[in-house]
């Protein structure tokens, strides 16, 4: 994941919260509609992690989740979308998508 000072520098980028552990802000962009963002640093242990949730409702779409992964991890850094066991499934939002990406640079 990019560095807070990287992140701090995003256009159009308004943070509410920065911390070492992440940040939690409103992102409103040509390429990407006005949304919420979190993105944690380690969490876990394991995982470096971004959000996303449009205002207007829609799900992200495979592009705007390109755009997000660019903006918030480095051009090495694999990221993938998690679709957990029915059980460990937690939707407190439906249309916030998230991207995740091991510390330790494996996949699973």
């Amino acid at each position: 994941m990019k560095s807070n000072y990287e992140i701090q520098k995003i256009k159009g980028l308004q943070l509410g919260v920065l911390e070492e552990w992440g940040g939690i802000g409103a992102l409103e962009r040509k390429d990407l509609p006005a949304c919420s963002v979190v993105f944690c640093r380690n969490e876990s242990g394991k995982y470096d992690h971004v959000s996303i949730a449009p205002v207007d409702g829609h799900t992200p779409t495979w592009d705007e989740m390109c755009t997000l992964k660019d903006l918030f991890f480095n051009e090495d850094e694999e990221c993938v979308q998690i679709h957990p066991k029915a059980g460990e499934y937690v939707d407190i939002k439906k249309n916030c998508l998230h991207l995740w990406h091991r510390v330790d640079g494996t996949i699973y």
